[in-house]
């Protein structure tokens, strides 16, 4: 009884599970405007407007290590009216964005799903590289003060989404 008892001792803290890193965001914009016409009905009109400047959405987007450089990752957004709670994209729950992937650093990144195509990739990849470029080039030049919240949260902001 007593070997029993060590052997299974051992086995237990030889036994510990391992966690792989991974991580999950909620992450969202609620857009809402007001629209002011001066001649509607010979009068002036006030509107709310649900996605003014661009679309109200809300997603989950997510990683999972798999080892060796390899992750798998997802992402869900969902598009919606302020004003109303309706869905967009036709009533689709996730119908912004629905999709899942593998990526690896060595090898770049393959997605399945409803996605955004690759002239909006391509265009937001130019935007954050031409942000980041002129952040450091202003950083160079001693044009950015780096005491203060904002500053230093713009900065590691636009360094995360350059690494990716």
């Amino acid at each position: 009884m007593k070997k029993k008892m060590i052997a299974l001792t051992v086995t237990a803290a030889v036994a510990l599970p391992v966690h792989a890193q991974s991580s999950i965001t909620l992450y969202g914009v609620l857009d809402e405007g007001i629209n002011y016409t001066s001649n509607a009905g010979d009068k002036a009109a006030y509107q709310l407007q649900s996605g003014y400047a661009q679309g109200s959405r809300w997603g989950l987007k997510g990683s999972e290590d798999l080892g060796s450089g390899l992750k798998a990752i997802f992402d869900l957004e969902n598009g919606f009216d302020v004003n109303s709670g309706a869905l967009g994209q036709g009533g689709r729950m996730f119908g912004r964005q629905a999709f899942v992937g593998l990526t690896a650093a060595n090898y770049g990144t393959i997605t399945l799903g409803r996605q955004y195509d690759s002239v909006v990739d391509s265009a937001l990849a130019s935007v954050r590289q031409r942000q980041y470029r002129q952040l450091v080039s202003r950083e160079q030049h001693g044009q950015v003060h780096q005491s203060g919240f904002f500053g230093s949260a713009i900065r590691r902001h636009l360094q995360f989404q350059q690494r990716h």
